[in-house]
């Protein structure tokens, strides 16, 4: 047994009688295998007959065609033939041929061509042809083409077969065996498909379809003449039996659906003439905003994210930079006294700071769905402390980045997933005073985008991945008061409690299918309580663990898409409200006279309304 499979034939600028993406010679006797994944592309040519892949026969010793085809049972399946602009065929396309097998799964594209012939999806002889597929694009002449689904020998096989009408315009000689015919970009002028013989339908008008971009003008009062046939349009069950009228619910309409982009449903009712020959459709309300949309205002909770770890970065990077003001001994000890600016300046001065985050968290989000993101961030900053009355300040400009992937998940399993990135600066201070008692502020401006992605949406009677790009303004600070408290030499308490917001600004994109969206503004407040308690383990070593609550509210990330009717609509939206627990450990080294490094790694498990752990590194060397 042998398969042919994945050849690629490509014919540019020439004249030749005939193309067959893949053959497998069946001589009557032993199994023939499965021809598939074979493609064929025409350029500006000029064709006899053209093949996606097929299963031929051929006369065996003793000079007699075959007649019995059972073991025969190779499949055709997955071939693909692409008539591109200027080509010509002369004596018809198959998408793929089998003798005892099936024939499934093979595409043909027509576009901008002349076909003279059978355009037929699938062909066997005794075996099945289904769910095959014929699209035809741009400008094509099909007057002399008979427009075919499947068949099994001379019968016509309709099941699951599909033609895409995506141009407006066309005309052929006859249309059969196709369960579905879907019209896509079609024109509020014209005709859609017009047919000098006959358009036979399987499943009455249900089966039916027309979608158009998220750009077009057509809308609420748009009529679309869709077909007409010369000789009538009949209407089939998928059995092949004739129906009557009453398939369109007895008054000759039927009553469906138009989609506009991957965004809208509009209601649409298609009517079949008196006559028989004409099927048009009446586009009337908006019926709104398909579920799946609702991914898009997830995903722009995802900037928030980011910028949120780089506040908590931020500050815990700070932190160490600053220290607590509760002087140290020689020995590492915790002393009863404020430690002094010039101890301060004798072992900072005026500095340059970094830090690194990493964060992979789950957050719930209101609309019974979650967010889930990993992000890292970096900071640097340029620090000075100044020596006050009874106390001191330590001041820095900071600059940060920060990016993530996402996954948005809806309640429904529908998910949007992608990347978001920021950049900001500002500046970080704190005021800390000869008690231990602190207060500390951060003011950052910046700019983050988002790349956001769908493979769930439906345009054009197919799943598509939409698409959208963002960029907004964003502002992030945070206030933090605490109290740092020596337990005893060994330990030290530092209580405290942060208020941190955020601010991404409104936002415009339009979907990769052609709707215009509007992004509100959303807005991030955090509260926090806790304590970390620090533990001297050597001269140079700590270690430290904390807990910590936190409560959030982010708004809702309110949307609007632009059906081009006037109307802006509402899309679900999600926000992020509740409270979680934190976890921290790590360890610093702290530098001295014999020592010149500093070095402080933690990690963070959440749990509670956001789930994950987050961790932070430092490592500087002082000179």
């Amino acid at each position: 047994m042998s398969l042919v499979h994945d050849n690629f034939i490509v014919i540019n600028g020439v004249t030749v009688n005939g193309v067959v993406g893949g053959v497998s010679i069946y001589y009557g006797n032993g199994i023939v295998g499965d021809v598939y994944g074979n493609r064929v592309e025409i350029n500006d040519s000029t064709v006899g007959n053209v093949s996606g892949g097929e299963i031929a026969y051929a006369y065996i010793t003793t000079g007699t065609v075959p007649t019995d085809f059972s073991a025969a049972l190779g499949n055709v399946h997955n071939n693909s033939v692409f008539i591109n602009a200027g080509s010509t065929v002369t004596n018809g396309v198959v998408g793929g041929s089998a003798l005892g097998g099936n024939a499934y799964d093979n595409k043909i594209y027509i576009t901008d061509s002349t076909i003279s012939g059978e355009i037929l999806g699938g062909y066997s002889i005794s075996g099945k042809a289904y769910n095959n597929e014929v699209n035809i694009n741009g400008n094509v002449d099909l007057s002399n083409a008979d427009l075919i689904g499947g068949k099994v020998g001379d019968k016509i096989s309709p099941e699951g077969n599909t033609l895409n009408i995506n141009t407006w315009n066309v005309t052929a000689k006859s249309v059969d065996g196709f369960e579905f015919i879907n019209f896509n970009n079609p024109l509020a002028y014209g005709t859609g498909l017009t047919v000098s013989d006959t358009v036979k339908l399987y499943g009455g008008l249900e089966k039916i379809s027309v979608g158009t971009p998220g750009y077009s003008n057509i809308g609420k009062g748009s009529v679309l003449n869709l077909i007409y046939a010369n000789n009538g349009i009949s209407l089939n069950n998928v059995a092949g039996l004739t129906s009557s009228a009453d398939l369109l619910d007895g008054t000759n309409t039927y009553m469906t659906t138009m989609s506009k982009g991957a965004t809208f449903d509009y209601a649409l009712a298609l009517s079949l003439s008196a006559d028989g020959k004409s099927l048009t459709g009446l586009v009337s309300q908006n019926l709104g905003a398909k579920p799946e949309t609702a991914t898009t205002s997830k995903a722009q909770l995802a900037n928030v994210i980011p910028v949120n770890a780089g506040t908590d970065v931020l500050m815990r990077g700070f932190d160490d930079f600053v220290g607590s003001n509760i002087a140290e001994d020689d020995d590492g000890y915790f002393t009863d006294k404020a430690q002094a600016a010039e101890e301060v300046r004798e072992q900072h001065g005026f500095e340059i700071f970094g830090n690194v985050g990493y964060g992979k968290l789950r957050t719930k989000t209101g609309d019974g769905g979650h967010l889930n993101t990993e992000t890292a961030n970096f900071d640097l900053g340029l620090a000075r402390t100044y020596e006050g009355a009874s106390g001191r300040w330590t001041i820095a400009p900071v600059f940060e980045h920060g990016k993530g992937n996402y996954d948005a998940v809806l309640s429904n399993g529908i998910r949007g997933f992608g990347d978001t990135k920021y950049y900001a600066g500002g500046l970080i201070g704190r005021r800390m005073t000869d008690s231990g008692f602190y207060v500390e502020m951060s003011a950052r401006f910046g700019r983050t985008k988002n790349n956001f992605a769908s493979d769930d949406f439906i345009y054009q009677n197919e799943l598509v991945r939409a698409t959208y790009h963002t960029s907004a303004p964003v502002f992030s600070g945070h206030v933090r008061i605490g109290q740092a408290k020596r337990l005893n030499k060994s330990n030290l308490l530092d209580m405290y409690a942060i208020y941190a917001y955020s601010r991404q600004g409104g936002s415009r994109a339009t979907l990769s299918t052609g709707e215009p969206y509007n992004f509100s503004s959303i807005s991030s407040s955090r509260f926090r309580l806790g304590y970390r308690l620090t533990t001297r383990t050597s001269k140079i070593s700590r270690i430290y663990t904390g807990l910590a609550y936190q409560y959030e509210n982010t708004s809702d990330s309110e949307t609007r898409a632009f059906d081009g009717d006037g109307n802006y609509w509402s899309l679900p939206s999600a926000g992020s409200k509740g409270s979680s627990g934190m976890i921290e450990i790590g360890w610093l080294i702290k530098p001295k006279q014999n020592n010149p490094w500093f070095v402080d790694v933690n990690a963070t498990a959440w749990f509670g309304h956001q789930k994950g752990v987050t961790a932070m590194a430092k490592i500087k060397k002082s000179f």
